[in-house]
């Protein structure tokens, strides 16, 4: 069976892709990842090690694989500085180089790059600006080659999801919190992702494609949606208000034409759907994930 590795398999996208690959196909997952102690860990994986700064150290162990996940994120780092540049730079050349060995790619992009061509000329917030560019930059160079698959994604959503943790840990708290009005995001679940993801890859499918919620939804409205559903009641709704920011964030529609492109489409249910659910998964392990909260 012919070896995938998975870039990034620190990260949740990463640990999910890791999961259901090796779900799937045991023996033949490599995980990549800086840490090897945030590795998904599982006894059917290799572990490689991997500075995406200093990619060259790692190369000889990408050269044996037939299909690389790029699930590279870039937690933590401002889009805007040098640092970031310098992970960009050097992510792009990486691709370059495996391209080169004719190594088959699944990258993960973002639905957002559509605004870089918007005809209205939106103006993106200057701190997510050069990460679309960067994305956009990866896109055009898979482009030229065959068979390589780009997936561009909705804000991909999960039960750790640290944003809905933090509101709900506020409401318990009693603290107000205040949530962009004019902000918009086209949630899609973790799972339906990589199962996804995992079908494209074993039917040896190009796309490119997009995966996100049907609709999208405001995180103001979707906070309350979070909270009504993991608490059962709209008690804590007063906490919860409106701000505007700015610099809107617009909504990415998919029965637009100029959004999707030659982009074919995986949608999933509605944002408002696919928000309930995560946070059911979450009320159901709330105990685990919030452990002063007393039993109902």
């Amino acid at each position: 069976m012919s070896k995938v590795g998975v870039i990034g398999s620190s990260g949740l996208l990463g640990k999910a892709i890791t999961r259901v690959m090796t779900r799937n196909c045991p023996e033949s997952v490599v995980e990549f990842t800086r840490s090897r102690n945030s590795s998904y860990s599982s006894k059917t994986t290799n572990l490689v090690l991997l500075d995406i700064l200093k990619f060259e150290q790692s190369l000889q162990s990408l050269k044996g694989l037939e299909t690389i996940f790029f699930c590279n994120g870039y937690g933590g780092i401002d889009y805007a500085s040098e640092e970031a540049d310098l992970c960009f730079n050097s992510e792009k050349r990486l691709i370059e180089k495996l391209l080169d060995l004719d190594k088959r790619i699944i990258y993960f992009s973002s639905n957002k790059v559509c605004l870089l061509q918007d005809p209205t000329n939106i103006v993106l917030p200057p701190s997510l600006h050069p990460y679309l560019q960067h994305k956009r930059s990866i896109e055009t160079l898979l482009r030229r080659y065959p068979n390589q698959t780009i997936i561009r994604l909705g804000k991909v959503i999960h039960d750790d999801f640290p944003r809905y943790q933090s509101w709900i840990k506020d409401c318990t708290n009693s603290r107000s919190i205040y949530i962009p009005e004019n902000a918009y995001y086209e949630p899609v679940d973790i799972n339906f992702v990589s199962e996804k993801t995992f079908k494209i890859y074993k039917q040896d499918l190009s796309g490119p494609f997009i995966m996100q919620s049907s609709d999208a939804i405001s995180y103001f409205t979707s906070a309350r949606i979070v909270i009504q559903t993991f608490f059962d009641t709209s008690m804590y709704n007063h906490l919860i208000n409106p701000v505007d920011l700015e610099i809107p964030l617009p909504a990415i529609t998919l029965d637009s034409v100029y959004n999707l492109g030659d982009f074919l489409a995986l949608k999933g249910s509605t944002s408002a759907r696919v928000i309930e659910m995560v946070a059911k998964k979450m009320r159901s392990t709330k105990h685990a994930i919030f452990p002063s909260l007393e039993r109902k």
